[in-house]
């Protein structure tokens, strides 16, 4: 991807969570957020009046059916007709059909906001990753890509954790076998203001050719 803005230089001291820098594709993909969720918010007030028609079949349904039984009774007692009392079976019949249809699509749209806020959440993720941010508390140690340039497989800048390093010794085969795992190690160079002390965490078991 193509490096947007950078906004820490060689040297900077960062905390984790710190925005170190944003590719191109933020725009683009700030865009397709939005997109998913004007499409979550269509989906639930769609549901919400599937919800509704749902409703209103199965109180029409339950009216029918009740009409229906009522004719029945009157046909008992032969103050209904045989056609009336048919007639309102058959529309309670079909205003119950009505019913379970609408229900069924009521939970069709129910999971349709399901799916919506299932590309919502990808959405966001994919926005995120845009956004490039300290993993940890470190030190930028070399800026490697500039605003403009593609990151490629190295990435855009070496980031140190300097609070806490290690240091890698070579010990001669005559002396290792006085080093062990847990030992208090003190390291002092040129290079370091004073000596550093520190535990040995490990010791490699291949024998290799000294420096």
């Amino acid at each position: 991807s193509l490096l947007a803005d950078l906004y820490v230089k060689e040297g900077d001291d960062v905390e984790a969570g710190t925005l170190l820098a944003v590719t191109e594709s933020a725009t683009t993909l700030a865009a397709r957020l939005k997109q998913t969720e004007t499409e979550q918010q269509t989906a639930i007030r769609a549901a919400e009046a599937s919800q509704s028609q749902g409703d209103e079949a199965c109180v029409l349904a339950d009216v029918a059916k009740r009409e229906a039984e009522r004719r029945v009774r009157l046909l008992d007692k032969k103050l209904a007709s045989e056609e009336e009392t048919e007639m309102a079976q058959g529309h309670a019949e079909a205003t119950a059909a009505s019913c379970t249809a609408s229900q069924a699509r009521a939970r069709v749209a129910e999971s349709e906001i399901n799916v919506a806020v299932a590309r919502v959440a990808v959405a966001q993720a994919e926005l995120e990753r845009a956004y490039i941010r300290a993993p940890v508390n470190g030190r930028v140690l070399d800026v490697l890509v500039e605003p403009g340039e593609f990151i490629g497989a190295e990435g855009f800048l070496e980031l140190g954790r300097v609070d806490k390093m290690y240091a890698v010794a070579e010990i001669y085969e005559t002396d290792i076998l006085g080093v062990k795992v847990g030992q208090n190690a003190t390291i002092s160079s040129d290079a370091l203001p004073h000596a550093l002390s520190g535990k040995v965490e490990l010791i490699r078991h291949k024998v290799q050719k000294q420096d």
